[in-house]
């Protein structure tokens, strides 16, 4: 098992820092592209991995901006490899299944 102790990300302490450095979108510019893509307030995934809308999104843009290993975006987001995995592709095939007549 990981070790815990790092920080877990929060849509809050990531906000803060600098966004667009990390997910090239500005802070404003977060909520409504959540609400353009049609996110959920909450995730939760096969293996029962609960996340909230805004961190599911902040993962799916930090892993499109660049293509990043899952054991280096763990520490970041407080979250194991398989979690970030399947958060991500749940976030994925549902954002390809709501936009598909724009994709």
């Amino acid at each position: 098992m990981r070790n815990r102790s790092f920080i877990l990300c929060t849509a809050t302490r990531v906000l803060n820092d600098n966004i667009f450095a990390i997910h090239r979108f500005q802070k404003e510019d977060m909520e409504r592209l959540l609400h353009a893509l049609q996110l959920p307030a909450y995730y939760e995934c096969v293996q029962r991995t609960k996340c909230t809308g805004m961190e599911a999104l902040m993962i799916l843009l930090r892993r499109l901006v660049y293509p990043s290993r899952w054991c280096d975006l763990a520490p970041v987001f407080g979250r194991d490899e398989p979690q970030l995995s399947l958060i991500f592709n749940k976030v994925m095939n549902q954002s390809k299944f709501n936009n598909k007549t724009i994709l």
